[in-house]
């Protein structure tokens, strides 16, 4: 494990959690145990190669703007106050994302091929800058994923869920807009399904050049005011339908032939707050 910091208690500190992790025969994360508070300090880049592990009863905190760079595995189990911090997830193979985290800014870059894979619940506050890699639910729990702001999903990149373990129902949350230039497989035709929710009170749109694959879209924006534009390349949804309305206008848009139902049942109310308009040519 290697741990970048410019004081030379940070540096005691990596040392002691290698030194106790790998006497243990455990894996070599940076370890902060119970009862412990990390200060990462302002301006700070903050390198763990082997990953991080917040343990219960610990806490980690941004004071200010910084870097946090992750190679192997995000674990917190504790508290994470992220102060104005970007948390980069970089490296050649797969990286765990474990527990519950409210992140400020994300930088996911991944080796093509390899996942970040949500094996717990957490929200982006800020940005993502996704460039590359994947975003791949675990199907041993459901998990939610939320975006405050926009989800762009570059070319070349996925967001989905495995294929194997129990039948599942996860979560997407996007207060903002959707930008698809790879793929949205959110119906991977495995045991783990991805449930799209747009949320928040903004209006907001899905698009792009990729390809999208839904299992049930939610809108629930509060209000008639808020407008979800939904206009998605190469859409493939359950042939029982997929959309379900409780708040906000959900308006279907873009050119091409769309020969399926849209709402999840025979008959269907549309909500007081709520909305549906087909704007296709």
């Amino acid at each position: 494990m290697i741990v970048h910091s410019t004081s030379p208690y940070r540096l005691f500190l990596a040392f002691l959690a290698t030194f106790l992790l790998t006497a243990s025969g455990a894996f070599a994360q940076f370890y902060v145990g119970s009862g412990t508070t990390l200060s990462i300090e302002n301006g700070t880049t903050f390198v763990a190669e082997d990953g991080l592990y917040i343990a219960t009863g610990a806490t980690v905190v941004v004071d200010g703007t910084a870097t946090i760079v992750i190679e192997g595995e995000w674990t917190n189990f504790g508290s994470f106050n992220a102060g104005n911090s970007t948390v980069v997830v970089t490296g050649a193979s797969s990286v765990l994302l474990r527990g519950q985290t409210n992140f400020n800014n994300v930088a996911l870059s991944l080796t093509a091929g390899s996942d970040l894979i949500v094996d717990g619940d957490a929200t982006v506050n800020g940005s993502l800058l996704w460039t590359s890699g994947d975003i791949a639910y675990r199907n041993n729990a459901q998990r939610t994923l939320t975006f405050i702001n926009d989800l762009v999903i570059p070319a070349a990149s996925e967001c989905t869920a495995e294929l194997g373990g129990i039948a599942l129902e996860h979560r997407l949350r996007v207060e903002g807009s959707i930008v698809n230039d790879g793929s949205l497989n959110l119906l991977p035709g495995g045991n783990g399904l991805v449930n799209m929710w747009f949320t928040g009170t903004t209006t907001a749109s899905l698009g792009g050049a990729g390809t999208h694959s839904m299992n049930h879209v939610y809108v629930a924006k509060g209000s008639t005011a808020a407008t979800v534009a939904f206009t998605p390349q190469n859409l493939t949804v359950p042939a029982s339908g997929f959309l379900v309305v409780e708040s906000g206008m959900f308006e279907f848009g873009g050119s091409g032939v769309f020969n399926n139902p849209f709402f999840t049942t025979a008959s269907y109310t549309i909500p007081e707050f709520g909305g549906f308009y087909l704007n296709s040519s």
